[in-house]
Parts: C-alpha cells; sequence; structure tokens
C-alpha cells in the first residue's frame, strides 16, 4: 500500500511538474480533485475548511486569511506532523526565518520567482523546521523539499491536531518597507525586513492552482493578467514605485525612460493588486489631489474577498484595506487624503 502510494504520488508531482507547478504538500487529494475537506486544516476555532481557505473566511467574515492551511497526512509516535513541504515553482530563497517566536507566521521561508518581467513571491509558515542547506539566494526548483510540516508560531499555540502548512503566493508591496513602517506608531520593531508579512498581498492559492490544474491558465503570471480589474485610479507620484520597478510587466506605458512621471493610472483587480499601470506624463491630467477614482465595477465580495472601496451617495470611498497598501505601494503619506 505505502508503495503504491509512494508511486501515485511520484506520478502526480512529475505530472504537475510539467505544468512548472507542483502542490506543495505530499497530498494527492488537490490533484484527484477530491474536496477541500480532504486537505485543507480548518481554523482553530472552526470545523469549516473554508476557514482554512483565502479571505473573509473567519469569524463570521469580520477576519482575514491571506493564504491556503494544508494538513498533514502523517505524525510521528508524539503526533507531530510529519509531511514534507515542495517549493511549488522554480525560484531562489529570499528569506528564511528561524525563530519562531518573532513572528505569527512562526518558522518560515520566502521563495522569490520571476516570470515574463513579474516578481513574485511563495510564502511557506508554521514550519517545524527548514532544510539547513537552503541559504538566501539559492536557486532551487520545482518540488524539491524545503523542510518539515508544523505548527510554529509566535504569540500562540497552534495544537498538534491543527499542525499545518500556511501557504501564501503574491507580491511585496515595496523595496522600502522600513520607511513606511517607520512612520506608523507600532510598538514593536521590524525583525523581518521587506518580507514582514504587513509588506506582502497575496491573491488565493486555491484558486491559482484550481485553474491551472483545469487549464484556464498555464502559469502564474497568466493567471495574474486573467483577473478582471475592478477599480482604477489615478496616482499623483513622480518616478517609478517599487512595485513596477519589481513587476515592469504589468506596464503598458511604451516607454518610462527620459520622460517626466508626474503619476500613474493604475488598476486593481480583486484582490486588491494593481496590474494595470500607464504612466502620466501631463502634470495637469494628474490634478491636485494624490488620488482620484477613475472608474470602478461592482464584483462579488461574497467570494469572501476583501473590500476595495464603499459607495457613499454618488461617491466612491476607497477602503482602509486598499488606503493602507496604497500608501505602501506608492510611500507617501499614508492616509493619501
Amino acid at each position: 500500500m505505502f508503495n503504491s502510494y509512494k508511486a501515485l504520488l511520484f506520478l502526480l508531482l512529475f505530472e504537475s511538474k510539467l505544468l512548472g507547478l507542483v502542490w506543495p504538500t505530499p497530498n494527492p487529494s488537490f490533484s484527484l480533485g477530491e474536496d477541500i475537506s480532504s486537505y485543507v486544516q480548518p481554523s482553530t476555532s472552526s470545523n469549516d475548511p473554508k476557514s482554512g481557505t483565502y479571505g473573509l473566511v473567519r469569524n463570521s467574515g469580520t477576519k482575514f486569511h491571506e493564504g491556503l492551511d494544508l494538513f498533514s497526512l502523517k505524525y510521528d509516535n508524539k503526533n507531530e506532523a510529519l509531511d514534507s513541504i515542495f517549493s511549488v515553482l522554480n525560484g531562489s530563497v529570499a528569506y528564511i526565518n528561524n525563530i519562531p517566536s518573532t513572528s505569527s507566521y512562526g518558522r518560515y521561508i520566502v521563495l522569490k520567482h520571476f516570470k515574463n518581467n513579474i516578481t513574485f513571491y511563495t510564502l511557506y509558515a508554521h514550519m517545524h523546521s527548514i532544510d539547513k542547506d537552503l541559504y538566501i539566494g539559492k536557486f532551487i526548483e520545482e518540488g524539491t523539499i524545503i523542510g518539515r510540516m508544523g505548527r510554529s508560531a509566535g504569540g500562540y499555540i497552534i495544537p498538534k491536531s491543527k499542525s499545518h502548512l500556511h501557504f501564501e503566493i503574491g507580491f511585496q508591496c515595496t523595496n522600502n518597507f522600513q520607511y513606511w513602517y517607520d512612520s506608523q506608531s507600532f510598538d514593536t520593531k521590524n525583525l523581518h525586513a521587506g518580507w514582514n508579512g504587513m509588506n506582502l498581498i497575496g491573491l488565493d492559492p486555491l484558486d491559482f492552482f484550481i485553474s491551472v490544474r483545469d487549464g484556464r491558465a498555464k502559469d502564474f503570471v497568466t493567471y495574474v493578467n486573467s483577473l478582471p480589474i475592478v477599480l482604477e485610479l489615478i496616482v499623483s507620484y513622480q518616478g517609478i514605485p517599487d512595485f513596477l520597478k519589481n513587476c515592469p510587466g504589468f506596464n503598458s506605458s511604451n516607454s518610462t525612460k527620459g520622460n517626466l512621471i508626474f503619476g500613474w493610472k493604475v488598476g486593481f483587480n480583486h484582490y486588491g493588486i494593481p496590474t494595470q499601470w500607464e504612466a502620466i506624463n501631463d502634470l495637469n491630467f494628474v490634478g491636485d489631489s494624490k488620488y482620484e477614482v477613475i472608474n470602478y465595477k461592482d464584483y462579488n465580495r461574497n467570494a469572501y474577498l476583501p473590500k476595495l472601496y464603499d459607495k457613499v451617495g454618488d461617491r466612491i470611498v476607497i477602503s482602509g484595506f486598499l488606503m493602507d497598501y496604497l500608501g505602501k505601494f506608492f510611500l507617501i503619506e499614508c492616509d493619501l487624503n
């Protein structure tokens, strides 16, 4: 039976590697098209597997969860998780935190990926251990074992029965996160440089994997570019924000070299990720405001998506969620009023 399981696992990993994508745990249930209850770990306060998925899925829709929690299949004689964790894509090691008490992620590792002029990350958290041969900058292939699943966490305890991998995929907001952090009134130091969770904006990992598995997207970049734009802003900003420097593939401008840039027309998808950018070279077109809403679309927030704006009479008002990220994307006064 065990040999049959290993053979099935190898086949599933091999098939997914043909697509350049590997499921991050040994559990074959997703690849077999089974229900999320066969691989998603519910939150500590819930038995509903949806509480372990992306979005406003906790505390009756009031608490946001930006990743996907996956449970273990194997345990040792002390009931600690034994499952290996795999890198889902080719990439390089961007960050390793081996001191669990310093982050709500516990012990975690971040991998950086680059495709079609888009830089993005995957994050693997609550690890029991991270492979000792990994170091910052090391290149690893998809399917590489990067550590062991666990239940490490800073500031709270994850029971043995709830051991899991917290998996995220998304983007860094800025390369100058410390500047933004210092402008806030936090009581604690930033111990994780630009890989602090507050500098990361993720999307639904499960929807991404389903899109690739079902043939609706061939990779992460085509998936992200397929997402509809639900909000467009003009933002007054001179120069090129770090986000766009890291993801020039999102820039639709013919050229930004040698041209004065006074602002950007920016389109956000329903995750709040800015994936359409167009430089504004006319100062008069920007206006006096730090930002202006120029277009919006209704979108289905029943899918547990974050709120990007509110309708107040005939006005569209940016939500606190998006306002927070705008401050990081553009590193301007964080209220952006």
